[in-house]
């Protein structure tokens, strides 16, 4: 598969999965509710024909930042970034042999990961419980920051 082709597969298959396209890459469906702003995109390796997924959090109120929809996702830093779990790394890698059905497969299967992934992220407490969980890393000063605007301080 072509790098090309992989970029309009996965942009396809965002969108088909929920995700809206943003400033170079996807932000999930946003709720009035969300306390969260989750955004994805891909980067391609530096080294060959692999790509990255990158997950990143933009907790909303943090340290007196709020993020729109709009926001550029590749030069706008997030609050929690982690990349897509190793699980997935053999339909994101374009030299192995992997059938296109078991990539397009394979690529589904990352966005249900996504999906369970940004519901639970959308909110301080699941993030917390992501944290808990091992799912993400949360610095101490974002921690005690996303603390305070529970009210658990």
């Amino acid at each position: 598969m072509s790098v090309r082709g992989f970029h309009k597969l996965f942009a396809e298959l965002a969108v088909s999965h929920g995700w809206i396209e943003c400033n170079g890459g996807w932000i999930s469906k946003l709720e009035t509710s969300d306390e969260c702003l989750i955004a994805i995109e891909t980067q391609k390796s530096n080294y060959g024909k692999q790509f990255y997924v990158g997950i990143k959090v933009y907790v909303q109120g943090a340290f007196g930042k709020t993020y729109s929809p709009d926001l550029r996702i590749g030069e706008i830093p997030p609050s929690i970034y982690r990349r897509l779990p190793n699980e997935f790394s053999e339909v994101c890698d374009l030299t192995n042999s992997l059938k296109a059905e078991e990539r397009v497969q394979g690529i589904h299967r990352a966005f249900e990961f996504l999906n369970l992934f940004s519901a639970q992220a959308k909110s301080k407490i699941g993030l917390i419980e992501l944290e808990r969980e091992g799912q993400v890393f949360i610095f101490p000063a974002l921690m005690q920051e996303i603390m305070r605007l529970i009210g658990r301080t």
